[in-house]
């Protein structure tokens, strides 16, 4: 192509493997009304994947636009119910198919010698179909109680990177990079959006022999979710986080 572009095809099948506590039977909880339990039948989810991409360099600016459609069978999801002592219980289970289509964008742009611009957007849609049965023996009457959760259910999606890196005078350098993340709905549950920030700056010393950098994981101390979910029987109302606000400062000669 003219100006060096390019268009690409690809096909992928991929695989996600369950994680370990996921497969571990025993339960764990944060109190004694919500608990998490493993499933050690859970098996593997297959994805295949098929992009068009085309990738374009316009003076500073480099972008490649790509357009893709997924499919994936055995999906993964967690599923929420109320056992026989009141109790809610969460446990991953495969249940039917998932597609997902969209498009995404990644771009670099430096205008200047000192700052480079890196970004990702990506829109989707997404369609589940699928329904799980579940049973429990009743402790007071020996009846047996079956329960059939549909899991069909479709949305739209997207999230954001941007990064941006500075050459600066004095030997210093930073660095500023933030994530928006979508909410998401499925049949028992809405993620809401969320975001991030994290900023860096180091300055090298000794003729460029050591480096000393001070950085701040979530600036705004932000990177949390909130999670909505629900069943014929109950509702539930939850914050999320991976880890708090940290500042770290590292010297290296």
């Amino acid at each position: 192509f003219l100006n060096e572009d390019q268009l690409q095809v690809s096909y992928s099948r991929r695989i996600r493997r369950p994680r370990g506590w996921d497969l571990i039977p025993f339960t764990s909880y944060s109190n004694n009304r919500n608990m998490f339990m493993g499933n050690p039948d859970l098996n593997p989810q297959y994805t295949d994947s098929y992009e068009l991409s085309y990738v374009a360099k316009i003076g500073k600016f480099m972008v490649t636009p790509n357009i893709y459609y997924s499919n994936t069978t055995d999906n993964i999801q967690r599923y929420q119910s109320i056992n026989e002592l009141g109790v809610l219980i969460t446990r991953p289970i495969n249940v039917g198919t998932e597609e997902r289509y969209g498009g995404d964008l990644t771009f670099t742009y430096r205008p200047w010698r000192w700052w480079n611009i890196m970004g990702n957007v990506n829109l989707f849609g997404y369609r589940t179909k699928g329904e799980y049965t579940d049973s429990y023996i009743n402790p007071t009457t020996g009846a047996e109680i079956t329960t059939t959760t549909n899991f069909d259910g479709d949305g739209f999606s997207w999230f954001g990177r941007l990064n941006n890196s500075f050459t600066l005078p004095a030997n210093f350098s930073a660095q500023i990079s933030g994530f928006y993340r979508g909410g998401m709905k499925s049949a028992q549950s809405e993620r809401k959006p969320m975001y991030g920030v994290d900023l860096s700056i180091s300055k090298d010393l000794f003729n460029d022999n050591a480096t000393i950098t001070a950085s701040v994981r979530d600036l705004f101390n932000t990177r949390g979710f909130e999670m909505e979910s629900w069943g014929d029987d109950f509702y539930l109302e939850s914050y999320n986080r991976w880890g708090v606000r940290s500042i770290n400062v590292t010297f290296t000669y």
